[in-house]
């Protein structure tokens, strides 16, 4: 019995590391064809694009979305009828993917292709590890395996989401002291918010100057533009600063005022989530406490009254 265990083990672990190699090199022959097939295809424009999108989550979720962003610029062979249920429900996740900041390089095959592979892969693995174990726990495995890749996209994509949220309020107090002391100083709307955004960087600065270049070149109007920044992000403190300027603008009240109040409630907001991911420090603390250094310290006190109990037998 024992014998066919290890053997199952060693033929699942040479098929592993046989799958690895070849899917390393599988990837490096893919990715040059990518490119080139994608600069005939899309224009060079297209792809600096595409590999220019970053990530602030970080981590397997970044890994997860840059190979769909990948699959969007890469030719497949999928037929119509998987990549149509692979795609279900993409056009009502738009102002999700916006949130990200993916929704320009993200395409519904790409999407589509994604979720597959995902799941595919998800149903390898968990059917490997179950089957070291019987066969039932490996069609057990393979269900929950396929489910788990099937929908891990999207809960990376809202984490991306998060991320970027988080990252632009950090961002948020510094642009609304900018924009406040270009009014005080007697300077327009426009030409404060593009002072932050020439001279500070960051999603927030990119998104912002990109919807005041579209106002600015009448391709659509100064409202639009600044909700266009508050669907940006997954934040109410954005909707807030576009609600703000607007009626500023349009009931001529004081806008470095409310903006200056904006900022304070900004700021309050951050703090109060610096103290909450600090009170949740010591909670999280406790699985690896427990997992790791207690059963060290047991054995540590443990160990010699053991060893003179073996000794007294």
């Amino acid at each position: 019995m024992i014998a066919v265990w290890l053997s199952a083990v060693s033929i699942g672990a040479g098929y592993c590391f046989g799958a690895i190699v070849g899917l390393v090199f599988y990837e490096r022959h893919r990715e040059v064809r990518r490119k080139k097939r994608a600069k005939e295809a899309l224009g060079t424009d297209s792809v600096l694009q595409a590999s220019s999108v970053s990530l602030e989550s970080g981590g397997f979720g970044s890994w997860l979305i840059e190979k769909a962003i990948q699959f969007s610029v890469d030719e497949h062979n999928l037929p119509p009828s998987l990549l149509k249920a692979g795609s279900y429900g993409f056009s009502k996740k738009a102002c999700l993917f916006e949130r990200a900041g993916i929704n320009r390089v993200l395409t519904g095959d790409g999407y589509a292709c994604a979720r597959i592979y995902f799941s595919v892969g998800g149903l390898l693995v968990g059917g490997l590890l179950g089957a070291c174990f019987s066969l039932l726990l490996a069609a057990i495995g393979s269900i929950v395996g396929a489910i788990w890749g099937w929908g891990r996209l999207s809960r990376a994509i809202k984490e991306e989401a998060r991320c970027r949220a988080l990252s632009a309020e950090q961002q948020f107090s510094q642009m609304i002291e900018v924009i406040v002391l270009g009014l005080n100083s007697g300077m327009s709307f426009d030409k404060a918010l593009l002072l932050y955004c020439d001279s500070f960087g960051g999603s927030l600065s990119e998104v912002a100057g990109s919807a005041q270049r579209q106002w600015a070149h009448s391709l659509i109007d100064r409202s639009e533009g600044l909700r266009q920044i508050a669907r940006s992000y997954d934040s109410l403190l954005f909707d807030r600063f576009a609600e703000n300027v607007i009626r500023s603008i349009r009931f001529g009240t004081s806008m470095a005022e409310n903006l200056s109040l904006l900022a304070v409630e900004a700021r309050s907001i951050r703090k109060g989530k610096l103290e909450e991911r600090v009170a949740k420090a010591p909670v999280k603390m406790m699985l690896p406490v427990a997992t790791l250094i207690l059963p060290a310290m047991l054995m540590l006190v443990m160990g010699p009254i053991m060893l003179d109990l073996m000794e007294g037998i």
